[in-house]
């Protein structure tokens, strides 16, 4: 009956010792999950401050490309004008040679 009751208390114990372990380690898991969810959370607030400056910069993009377009259309324009102006200068300049005696 001693052995008996020796043996259960030494399983008891073991087995209370095998709770009190696995209770820290619950502890320890819980508090590096809490840690993980913090980092994450910190994380996931730097990736939306990049989305915003990214979708900042895409509209900044459109609008010196709608610039650049525009420029560039009025390049064009300038150049077409000189074009013509050439033609001008060298239709008055042929007619000034004709008309001279």
């Amino acid at each position: 009956d001693q052995s008996r009751l020796a043996s259960a208390d030494g399983r008891l114990a073991a087995a209370i010792e095998a709770k009190e372990l696995a209770l820290a380690a619950a502890a320890k898991a819980k508090q590096a999950l809490a840690l993980a969810e913090a980092k994450i959370e910190k994380l996931e607030g730097k990736l939306d401050s990049r989305r915003k400056d990214v979708q900042t910069l895409e509209e900044q993009v459109e609008e010196l490309q709608a610039k650049l377009d525009k420029k560039r259309s009025q390049a064009e324009k300038l150049q077409d004008s000189n074009k013509k102006l050439a033609k001008l200068q060298a239709l008055a300049k042929s007619a000034d040679v004709s008309i001279s005696p």
